[in-house]
């Protein structure tokens, strides 16, 4: 692999990456986007070319925190308004084609904030920096985690779930990381991911996993830190994505050979 300089971006505070889009969040409050036509940066642009180069996102100007999913982007302001734009085929966005939204308001969002974004959802965090975690957008796979199929544009609590310190959402299934160490995740993808056969309405712990400082959710898999810097990963291994070469899925974290000095990891 070969590391490419974005050319233009030269004082990032904050980058994301969703499903082909990446997203940089500059010191002055700008958000500049690049790859996938899953969003539009401008209002003259219904872009149906993947963008090479970064391109500033048109009505967003002073953008504090930002985050990348499927075929959405959430930005959130320095007045604590939430600014998303994508596909419209999810609620947050008030839709069910696809077609683009650009960089639409959503006021029940209003003081919800170190979220994360996934496929038509939102998690994030409202009373503080950590506690309870509450999610919105899409439930048919009961990723809201409130015991229901139900949307919501209104962020409703993850139920059983009010020690969180961090909160990483994939295409359907979140993950948060508490206080304990521990890392729960929730909905119905995660809960056939791991033999299950019923609905995954509500938080579900995670075997073998007591002492971790970070997690983040991949497409079907989730990896954590270790607080002695080893890496855990466990869900689907298709792509070898638990650096296993039989392709064969683990129900439990497997340790990742090699990392033992890792402070943060990304799936």
């Amino acid at each position: 692999l070969k590391a490419v300089i974005l050319e233009g971006l030269d004082d990032v505070d904050e980058i994301a990456f969703g499903s082909n889009l990446g997203c940089a969040r500059r010191g002055n409050g700008d958000v500049w986007c690049w790859g996938s036509p899953s969003v539009s940066t401008t209002a003259e642009d219904q872009r149906t070319q993947s963008e090479r180069l970064p391109r500033r996102v048109d009505g967003i100007v002073d953008a504090v925190e930002i985050a990348v999913g499927d075929g959405l982007a959430c930005t959130r302001q320095n007045d604590g308004h939430v600014i998303c734009f994508g596909k419209t085929v999810n609620p947050l966005l008030g839709g069910s084609s696809w077609e683009y939204v650009l960089p639409t308001p959503v006021p029940e969002l209003v003081g919800l904030h170190t979220f994360d974004v996934g496929y038509g959802l939102i998690c994030g965090f409202t009373d503080g920096p950590s506690g309870r975690v509450r999610c919105a957008g899409d439930n048919f796979f009961g990723s809201l985690g409130d015991g229901t199929r139900e949307d919501s544009l209104t962020p409703v609590d993850v139920v059983g779930l009010d020690d969180a310190i961090a909160v990483s959402v994939t295409n359907i299934i979140p993950c948060a990381l508490k206080t304990d160490g521990r890392i729960a995740c929730w909905g119905d993808a995660y809960t056939s991911l791991v033999g299950g056969t019923g609905p995954g309405f509500t938080p579900t712990i995670v075997d073998d996993v007591e002492d971790a400082v970070d997690v983040s959710a991949g497409y079907w898999h989730t990896c954590a830190v270790r607080a002695d810097g080893h890496v855990l990963c466990f869900g689907r291994n298709a792509f070898e994505e638990l650096s296993r070469s039989d392709t064969m899925q683990s129900l439990t974290p497997v340790v990742i050979d090699g990392v033992d000095d890792a402070v943060r990891v990304a799936s």
